[in-house]
């Protein structure tokens, strides 16, 4: 959604390129809110990871700096790919749900 929401910028549709990015930042705090931060350093690390991409969502809608977009969509990919590899009885089923939308 990140890469439809640079091809709806190049076309001028502000609301749907909004949409797309408010859809991003509701999966990736459904993502966040499904961590359990006494696990550990990956928690932890996919929490700061969670963070940097909600900032850089921000950073490419507010002031349209799409040139931050690749990079946030390959991350998403890359989150979405990871959990699809996780066996389904091991998902956490808020974090899976939020997981599996990231297309």
């Amino acid at each position: 959604f990140p890469s439809h929401d640079r091809g709806c910028a190049a076309n001028g549709e502000t609301v749907d390129a909004t949409l797309h990015v408010q859809r991003a930042l509701a999966i990736v705090g459904e993502l966040k809110a499904a961590l359990d931060l006494s696990r550990g350093e990956i928690a932890q690390n996919l929490d700061a990871l969670y963070d940097y991409i909600c900032r850089q969502l921000l950073l490419a809608h507010v002031p349209r700096r799409r040139d931050v977009l690749p990079h946030v969509s390959a991350l998403l990919t890359e989150i979405r790919d990871a959990w699809a590899a996780i066996p389904k009885n091991a998902q956490s089923t808020n974090a899976a749900g939020a997981a599996r939308r990231l297309t």
